[in-house]
């Protein structure tokens, strides 16, 4: 807890060591996009790579931008609606997800070409395409959409991206060093 001149309360809530709730911003601009444990870490799975943590939360959990920027993404993942609805939970068949894709998603550029992807949400994102956001607002709500056997966020960090790059699994690096790195 810092104390400002004259005893108030510093605005900046991080310390040394000590996980940021959502919303709550670091001294760095980043914040948790939820308070979750990670059901699935981000890695090789099934033959390919798992390029995010799977973020373990209920159906219409609020998932907050997890820096400023500007959405780049936000839609229902062509590979989703090109079989399934982005409207209902991803279909499962012997214990694995049977839909592909993100399910409804959102791509978010920060500064110094860095970008996260959130996956899965239960509805439409509540941002657009250009739209400005600050860390901590919240872009839409985690759900089961698309590849998914049941509710969760999956959060990606993508880095050294230039204006024209997309993320997919470019540059994606383990999201839970690079946010510990960030405070």
């Amino acid at each position: 807890d810092l104390r400002l001149p004259g005893g108030g309360k510093s605005a900046v809530v991080n310390t040394v060591g000590q996980c940021q709730q959502p919303g709550q911003v670091t001294a760095g601009g980043w914040t948790q996009p939820v308070h979750a444990q990670i059901g699935s870490p981000y890695g090789p799975r099934g033959g390919k790579l798992h390029a995010g943590v799977d973020l373990m939360v209920p159906k219409h959990t609020a998932i907050h931008a997890a820096a400023d920027g500007v959405v780049v993404e936000a839609h229902c993942d062509a590979a989703t609606a090109a079989v399934w609805s982005c409207d209902k939970d991803g279909r499962v068949v012997n214990g694995t997800g049977v839909t592909p894709g993100c399910g409804w998603m959102v791509d978010i550029r920060h500064a110094g070409g860095v970008e996260t992807r959130y996956c899965h949400m239960v509805v439409q994102p509540l941002v657009k395409v250009g739209d400005h956001v600050a860390a901590g607002q919240q872009v839409g709500w985690s759900g089961s959409s698309g590849s998914s056997s049941g509710p969760h966020l999956h959060f990606e960090v993508h880095i050294g991206l230039s204006a024209s790059d997309r993320a997919g699994n470019a540059n994606s690096t383990d999201p839970v060093p690079f946010m510990a790195a960030h405070g």
